[in-house]
C-alpha cells in the first residue's frame, strides 16, 4: 500500500470513552494506553490512526438532562458524532460497587440504540482491589454485547496493585493488538453486508438527524400478548381478542388529566422533493449562508458562505466537543474556503454538520436555516 492511495491517507480513527472521575484518571490512562497499542499495531500493518478521548464527567450536565429529557446538548451530540465515525472503541470505567460506574451506563443509555452495531470495542476498568476482576468480562460484556458491538477476547481490569507490573503491559498489549487486529480486518462492515435484510435495527446511528428513516425503523407489533402484558396486562372491556388492551386503549381507559403536560419525544425531519427546490439562508452566530437539502443526506452550502472564525470555549479556556467536531469538518474541507468564506459549494450529509462547520453548533441547525419568508426548516421538515 503507497501513501498516495485513498485507504492509505485516510487516519483510521479510535474513540476512548473514559468515565474516570479524578485528575489525572488511571480510567483515563488506561483506555489511552490499549488504544496506544492498537494505533502500534495498525501502523505496522501500513495504517495510520488516531485518537479521540471523549471525558464523560465533562458531559456529566448533558448525560443527566438527556436522560430525563431525551433532549441531548451540542457537545453530547458532537461526542455522539465522533463515536458515529470512529473505526473502534476503547471502553473504560471505574468499578463502584462490583459494577461500571452510573455515569458510564448513562451514556449508553442516552446514545442512539445503534451507535455501538457492530463496531469493535476493548472494554478495560479500573478499581482499587482485585477483587473487581471479573467486571470488564461480566458486566461490561453483558452491555456491549446488548449494543451489538464486537468486543475484544481479552479485557482489563486493572487494581490499585496492578500499575507498573509486567502482567498489566503484557495485557494491555494483547488486548491492544486484538483491537487493532479488529479494525483492520473490517469486521463491521462485513458484518453489516452479512446481515443486510436480516435485521429490524436501524444502521444508520443518525438517520433521524439526516432525514426520514422510517425505511430503516423497526416494526413493532403492539397486537402480541407479550405487547400487551408490557403495557400493562389489563383486561379488555371492548372483547380484544387476547383479552388485552392496545398501549393505546391503555391510554383512553385511564382517567384524562388535562393539565398534565404533554411529553416529546426527539423530533424527527423528513426530507422531500418539495424541500430540496427551497433555498434556506442563515444569518446568525457571526455566519451567513444559503444551504439547500439536496437530497437525504445532501446539504449543499452555496458558494459565498461566511463562516464563523473562532470557535467558542468552556470556561476554563478549552475547546468543547462541538467546537473540536466543526474544526474537523473544517479540516476535511479546508481547501474550500478562503479567510473563512467558502471559494465552492460545499457538500455535508446533515443539518448538524451544516451547524458545525459554519458556526460551531450543531442541533439548533433546524431552527437557525429559514427561507425567504423567515419559515424555518424545522417547520418545513418536522414529522
Amino acid at each position: 500500500m503507497t501513501d498516495e492511495e485513498p485507504s492509505a491517507r485516510e487516519p483510521l480513527r479510535i474513540a476512548v470513552v473514559s468515565a474516570g472521575l479524578s485528575e489525572p484518571s488511571t480510567t483515563t490512562k488506561l483506555g489511552n494506553a490499549v488504544a496506544s497499542r492498537a494505533v502500534e499495531y495498525l501502523r505496522e500493518h501500513g495504517r495510520r490512526a488516531e485518537i479521540t478521548t471523549i471525558i464523560l464527567k465533562d458531559l456529566a450536565r448533558q448525560i443527566a438532562t438527556a436522560s430525563a429529557s431525551f433532549q441531548r446538548g451540542d457537545d453530547l451530540v458532537a461526542a455522539m458524532r465522533m463515536l458515529s465515525s470512529c473505526d473502534g472503541v476503547v471502553a473504560a470505567s471505574p468499578v463502584f460497587q462490583a459494577s461500571y460506574s452510573g455515569l458510564f451506563k448513562s451514556f449508553w443509555d442516552v446514545a442512539e440504540r445503534d451507535l455501538m452495531l457492530n463496531r469493535p470495542v476493548a472494554l478495560v476498568a479500573t478499581a482499587g482491589s482485585e477483587r473487581h476482576a471479573l467486571v470488564p468480562d461480566t458486566a461490561m460484556r453483558a452491555l456491549f454485547a446488548f449494543l451489538h458491538a464486537v468486543e475484544t477476547p481479552t479485557a482489563i481490569m486493572a487494581a490499585d496493585n496492578d500499575w507498573g507490573a509486567a502482567d498489566l503491559d503484557s495485557h494491555i498489549a494483547r488486548e491492544g493488538r486484538e483491537l487493532g487486529a479488529l479494525i483492520l480486518s473490517g469486521v463491521r462492515g462485513l458484518l453489516m453486508q452479512a446481515t443486510v435484510g436480516l435485521s429490524t435495527r436501524s444502521f444508520d446511528a443518525y438517520a433521524g438527524d439526516d432525514g426520514d428513516d422510517d425505511a430503516h425503523a423497526p416494526v413493532v407489533s403492539f397486537e402480541t400478548t407479550l405487547m400487551r402484558l408490557a403495557a400493562g396486562g389489563l383486561s379488555s372491556p371492548s372483547g380484544s381478542p387476547n383479552g388485552f388492551l392496545s398501549p393505546y386503549e391503555v391510554d383512553d381507559a385511564r382517567p384524562s388529566e388535562p393539565d398534565r403536560p404533554a411529553k416529546h419525544g426527539k423530533t424527527r425531519h423528513r426530507w422531500s422533493a418539495e424541500v430540496a427546490a427551497i433555498e434556506f439562508h442563515l444569518d446568525a452566530f457571526e455566519s451567513r449562508a444559503t444551504v439547500v437539502w439536496r437530497g437525504r443526506t445532501e446539504m449543499v452550502i452555496a458558494q459565498g458562505a461566511v463562516m464563523r472564525r473562532e470557535p467558542p470555549l468552556n470556561k476554563d479556556g478549552s475547546l468543547g466537543y462541538s467546537a473540536r467536531f466543526g474544526q474537523r469538518i473544517r479540516s476535511e474541507h479546508s481547501g474550500q474556503f478562503r479567510d473563512f468564506v467558502t471559494t465552492e459549494d460545499i457538500v455535508l450529509r446533515s443539518v448538524n454538520e451544516v451547524g458545525l462547520f459554519l458556526y460551531f453548533g450543531g442541533t439548533n441547525g433546524w431552527l437557525q436555516l429559514r427561507d425567504a419568508r423567515g419559515r424555518t426548516l424545522d417547520e418545513w421538515t418536522a414529522c
